[in-house]
């Protein structure tokens, strides 16, 4: 039994560990055609003589970073690298939390009433004409 218990620690600090490495930051935020930071990267990419990014847009942040990546940080102008340093500062910036004692969250309980009735009296008398099994 000693070893169960033992076995069980291990498996449950395992998936804790991996659990934590696997932790990254979300990228899933989506920036319109009309953002700031998409102009900033296609004065970036003018800058260095790259072809304009596509214009399927929206994007998301992992797309941006991914363009981000091409340009050359050592070729940039003082002024591009301004440009670049705020693209990087939004990317890097913590999610506005409207709550200042940091994240609330709520419980709950909800109830369903759930009911079954015929009006076909003569059909249906008993349970047995009501119930179906597998074969049926």
């Amino acid at each position: 039994m000693k070893k169960g218990k033992w076995s069980f620690l291990f498996f449950v600090l395992w998936v804790a560990a991996g659990l934590g490495w696997a932790a990254q930051p979300n990228q899933q935020k989506i920036y319109p055609v009309q953002s700031q930071v998409v102009d900033a990267i296609r004065v970036l990419y003018l800058d260095q003589g790259l072809a304009q990014p596509s214009g399927t847009a929206p994007y998301s942040q992992a797309e941006l970073a991914k363009m981000l990546e091409k340009i050359d940080q050592t070729k940039l102008s003082s002024s591009a690298r301004k440009t670049y340093q705020y693209i990087e500062d939004t990317f890097a910036g913590e999610p506005q939390i409207s709550d200042p004692k940091g994240v609330s969250f709520t419980w709950g309980v909800d109830a369903t009433l759930e009911g079954y009735a015929h009006t076909n009296t003569a059909d249906f008398v008993g349970r047995d004409q009501w119930v179906r099994g597998f074969l049926d």
